[in-house]
């Protein structure tokens, strides 16, 4: 069994993705959080920094070391690098140093999912209306979970749904949104951490009589409400874990085209 490698278990993962670690796109049993400093991690994790320990036989131009914590081990490799992009050795001595930790658990039998038992809550906080109104609108959110496990979205299972002056934006058509580049695909949000973000839409206007689509919103205040949806049949279960299958809807806000 490689290092850091452990035995699967359903405490160890839930333990991982509470603290950030996502799971590899290219190997299902690696977990890993990128980039992160040192200090903060061992912080997070609740290890001493002296407790790390060297891994035999390494490469020229790297520095691997290795941690238990709570029975998994770790493998933090340095993301320090000089002019030409090799490792710099003992960077790791440094608790500001950029690293990549990464834990290995038995991979998950395809289709057991862990299940969340939170629910997602949003609440908008802005909404930036563009000099043209044909280009996307700003819109930025608090996402957080309550309940007691962490909670993961798509970001494909956001819209944004608008609604006409004085009518709720619940039974209306919806926009898509785009996330900015970087941001996880899928969200994982655990509890007592909100998430804030600011994502594009494209907004369309139905006139309320007669219905008809129009792109530029006429002058007038409106209700706009971030809605989730389960972009799938939510008996089929989740697709990935602590994933929110229902539909949900933000509180309205409102806000003035001029």
């Amino acid at each position: 069994m490689p290092p850091g490698c452990n035995g699967k278990t359903r405490e160890a993962r839930e333990y991982l993705v509470a603290h950030g670690f996502k799971r590899s796109a290219t190997d299902r049993s690696i977990y890993q959080l990128k980039n992160v400093r040192l200090a903060d991690v061992a912080r997070d994790l609740g290890f001493r920094l002296d407790a790390l320990r060297r891994i035999e036989q390494q490469p020229w131009f790297s520095d691997n070391r290795i941690v238990e914590v709570k029975g998994l081990y770790f493998v933090v490799r340095s993301e320090v690098r000089d002019k030409n992009g090799r490792v710099i050795e003992d960077s790791l001595d440094d608790p500001n140093a950029l690293c990549t930790v990464s834990v290995c658990i038995n991979p998950v039998i395809h289709g057991k999912h862990l299940k969340t038992d939170s629910s997602p809550r949003m609440r908008i906080k802005s909404v930036t209306v563009p000099e043209d109104r044909l280009k996307p609108f700003q819109i930025t959110f608090e996402l957080s979970a309550d309940g007691n496990t962490p909670l993961g979205l798509k970001q494909s299972q956001f819209g944004i749904a608008l609604g006409a002056p004085g009518v709720s934006p619940r039974h209306s058509p919806n926009a898509s949104v785009s996330f900015p580049k970087g941001t996880p695909d899928p969200i994982i949000v655990s509890p007592g951490k909100p998430v804030t973000f600011t994502v594009s839409a494209l907004i369309s206007y139905w006139e309320p009589a007669p219905s008809t689509l129009r792109r530029v919103l006429p002058a007038a205040e409106y209700p706009v409400c971030v809605a989730i949806f389960s972009g799938k049949d939510e008996a089929e279960g989740p697709d990935f874990d602590y994933q929110w299958v229902f539909h949900t809807w933000s509180d309205e806000y409102k806000f003035v085209v001029k």
